[in-house]
Parts: C-alpha cells; sequence; structure tokens
C-alpha cells in the first residue's frame, strides 16, 4: 500500500484512508459531498484503531464513514453500501448516496432522490428534486420549487411551501419563504411555532481574518430551492462552524439582532442577550463565541468560561475542543487549557478516543 494522504475520523471502530492527492482542491459543488460525513476519493481501505488494515472493499473508487454498520462506497461509478466485513451489502446502482440514519438512507436514481433501507430495499421512490436526513422522523424534500416534509412512509405531513427549511431539532424546524416575508420555526404539524421578524440577514457569517472553516459538523440539516438567495450563503455559514442553521441546540438557538448574536429558548425568549460578534450551537454544555475577532466559548448563563483569545476554534467533543493559537491548531480541556499543544496545521473533534490532525508534529 502506497503511502496513505487523507484519513476520516473513526467511525464505528474504523477509520476510511486512502492514496489520493494530499493537497486536495474541490470545486465548491463538490464541497457538500466531501464534508457530508468522511468521504474521500481515490483507492480507499479502513483501518482499527491499531493503524492495521481491517476493511479492503473491492477497488473502491470512493467511499464513505461507517454509519449503522453500512459504508457507502463507489465502484465502476456507482454507489453501494458495504459492511463491516467488506462484502458489499447493497449492490453499487446509485448516482449518489448518502448515509444511513434512522435505519434509512438517501439515495439517486434518475436524477431523482428517494430512500431506502438497511437491506437495500426502496423504501420511498426515487421522485423528489432534493432531500435531507430523516430527523425526528421526518424529512425536508422539494418538489416543483418548493420545500415540504415527509414521514418515513413518503407521505407528505407538511405541504410543500417553503423556499428554505432546516432539519427538525427539538420538535421544530427553521423554514423561511422571502416571497411571502416569512421566517420561523413550524412544529411537526406544520403550524408556526414561532415567528420571527423576517430579516434575511438573520444567517449571518463570522469575520474570521485567517479563513479557517471549521470543518466538524454534520451538512444534510437543511435544503433550499432557492440557491442564488440561500444555498451559498447557508453553506458558507455551514463550513464556518454552523452544525444546524438557525435549529435549537440543547434547548436554544442562535439569533441575530442587530449586528450582534445571542440565543433565544423555544419561546422566542432571548435567554442570553445578542452581545457576541458571531455564535455558535451548544454541545456539552459550551458554545463557541466570537468577541473582538477571536474565539472563546460560554456557559448557559451566557457567561464567558473561557477567555475570547484563540484565532479559531470548534466544538468540544470528547472532554476536548480543538482551538488555533499563535497559527497552530491544538486541543483545550473545558477550562481553555491546551491539553495537547498547539503544534498541528489542523485538527478535528474527538471521535472514539482519536482526534485526527494534519500537518508536522514538531
Amino acid at each position: 500500500m502506497s503511502s496513505l494522504t487523507l484519513i476520516s475520523q473513526f467511525h464505528e471502530g474504523v477509520a476510511c484512508v486512502n492514496d489520493g492527492p494530499g493537497d486536495l482542491e474541490l470545486p465548491v459543488n463538490m464541497l457538500e459531498a466531501f464534508y457530508h460525513g468522511n468521504w474521500l476519493p481515490g483507492r480507499c481501505w479502513f483501518i482499527n484503531q491499531k493503524g492495521q488494515i481491517a476493511i479492503s472493499p473491492r477497488k473502491p473508487e470512493e467511499a464513505d464513514d461507517f454509519s449503522e454498520s453500512l459504508a457507502a462506497v463507489k465502484v465502476d461509478a456507482k454507489w453501494g453500501f458495504i459492511d463491516h466485513s467488506g462484502v458489499m451489502a447493497i449492490a453499487p446502482q446509485f448516482e449518489q448516496v448518502r448515509q444511513f440514519n434512522g435505519g434509512l438512507a438517501r439515495v439517486m436514481s434518475h436524477g431523482k432522490w428517494g430512500y431506502i433501507d438497511r437491506r437495500g430495499r426502496q423504501v420511498i421512490e426515487p421522485r423528489f428534486d432534493g432531500a435531507i436526513s430523516f430527523s425526528e422522523g421526518l424529512a425536508a424534500v422539494s418538489l416543483k420549487n418548493r420545500i415540504g416534509f415527509i414521514n418515513t412512509k413518503g407521505n407528505l405531513v407538511v405541504k410543500p411551501q417553503f423556499e428554505y427549511a432546516g432539519a427538525f431539532s427539538e420538535g421544530v424546524a427553521f423554514v423561511m419563504d422571502e416571497s411571502k416575508k416569512f421566517m420561523g420555526y413550524i412544529d411537526k404539524s406544520g403550524s408556526v411555532a414561532l415567528r420571527i421578524e423576517f430579516d434575511k440577514t438573520q444567517i449571518g457569517l463570522p469575520t474570521v481574518s485567517e479563513g479557517d472553516l471549521l470543518l466538524d459538523f454534520p451538512l444534510d440539516r437543511s435544503l433550499t430551492t432557492q440557491p442564488e438567495k440561500f444555498g451559498t450563503l447557508a453553506y458558507i455559514a455551514r463550513s464556518s462552524g454552523i452544525t444546524d442553521i438557525h435549529s435549537f441546540s440543547e434547548g436554544v438557538a442562535v439569533f441575530k439582532k442587530g449586528n450582534l448574536y445571542g440565543y433565544i429558548d423555544h419561546f422566542g425568549k432571548a435567554v442570553i442577550e445578542p452581545k457576541f460578534d458571531f455564535a455558535y450551537p451548544f454541545s456539552n454544555g459550551r458554545a463557541a463565541v466570537i468577541k473582538s475577532g477571536r474565539f472563546g466559548y460560554i456557559d448557559r448563563s451566557g457567561n464567558l468560561v473561557v477567555d475570547a483569545v484563540f484565532q479559531c476554534a470548534s466544538r468540544f467533543s470528547e472532554g476536548l475542543a480543538p482551538a488555533k493559537l499563535n497559527d497552530k491548531w491544538g486541543y483545550i480541556n473545558s477550562k481553555g487549557a491546551f491539553t495537547i499543544s498547539p503544534k498541528f496545521e489542523r485538527t478535528y473533534p474527538f471521535s472514539e478516543g482519536f482526534g485526527r490532525v494534519g500537518g508536522p508534529t514538531v
């Protein structure tokens, strides 16, 4: 095996590695696929936590991480799924696929999106122009340039009517329709749970001079029929670290008032007043915020528990968070102290006891 140049995070005990180009440059329209999970181009293998090859699929051209005991692989220009023994559990037959979530995977056939189960059976026929993964039993789908929501049987439970929609989180989903000047949250019946004063600048972007991207997020969390209005902005916002745009996380959601960001509860009440240059969703009781161009962390009361001194930072996972100081990345604990000194070109959140890093270690 030649020198490995790309490696994903560990999932279900293995990590996907390959011998593709080390300095990979992707056009914007490929970035979502690449960062959806840890999609890797080139000849792929899966290694165990000892660094040994555990799974060697048959000539995969590309591969994604394991999810629910299956991993997507591309063979002869078609996508299928392998199991942990490397056996093709679902034959390559799809134009595009996404990871399994709740027993279903989103697949594209003849240019339309549908869903299959873990046996490869078509549960929801491919008929949608766009779709995202299920969350809390519902998934946003687009038909005839409008977005609605379906249940796991494929029935429309919220009729297509929006230009932009996020995944359900904590019982509500963020939706937007500029033509109707509507923005807010709906419940699972499609009723308005919380209306927000319409302002398309609510989806904002942080200013980080170093240009870092916090690629630690699950994509596939929002859908738009108007990419010229929302798509690029939503993508950039997500690639800047927002895991769920306008979605609730740990009981609160980020909101913007004027030029500052804070957090609201499910009733629309500001529980943390807008006082930050930018704010990110909570994870493990901490949220990254930007003040005066530097990253720090707040607690649920909105108090800075880690001073805003970092050039860039990411979410906490397994007790540690990637942080950048003096142009190098390391890992900090919940008190803001480096437990792994900053010496890497890039670090990613820990997964199953391992943190993916890039660049020199000295």
